[in-house]
């Protein structure tokens, strides 16, 4: 039986990865900004260096991995999510999905920060129940 702290393992595992690829997005968006510069100077041995280079830590990347392991972790739990109830939904979506402070999703949603908290607590105990149900 999948408890708690599996699912919130799980959660943060999704919300780190969701981070990390963000943060991948922007290097990616760095280097082709590098690239288009270096594709605009006067053609030299020295830029096409540096373009390769470049080019060398674009596909260093692990974009891919890393939104293989979310996507994973999103398959195994989005059945549950969509069964939530839609302001739990926002609410575990807002604060694993899109690292939204829970202020800041209070505000949104017109509860105060202890109020997500426990809507949070709540929509992670039905996730947990359903896992179960459909795993039983």
């Amino acid at each position: 039986m999948k408890g708690l702290d599996e699912v919130k393992k799980d959660l943060r595992e999704l919300k780190k990865h969701a981070h990390a690829i963000d943060r991948l997005k922007s290097l990616q968006s760095t280097h082709m900004a590098r690239i288009k510069m270096l594709e605009r100077m006067l053609p030299s041995d020295k830029a096409n260096e540096l373009i390769k280079k470049e080019m060398a830590h674009l596909e260093a990347l692990p974009i891919c991995k890393e939104i293989d392991k979310a996507r994973e972790i999103e398959e195994k739990y989005m059945g549950a999510i969509m069964a939530l109830d839609p302001i739990e939904k926002s609410i575990i979506v807002d604060t694993y999905i899109n690292g939204v402070p829970y202020w800041k999703i209070g505000i949104e949603l017109g509860y105060s920060e202890e109020g997500i908290r426990k809507k949070l607590s709540k929509a992670i105990k039905s996730i947990a129940n359903q896992i179960n149900i459909t795993t039983i």
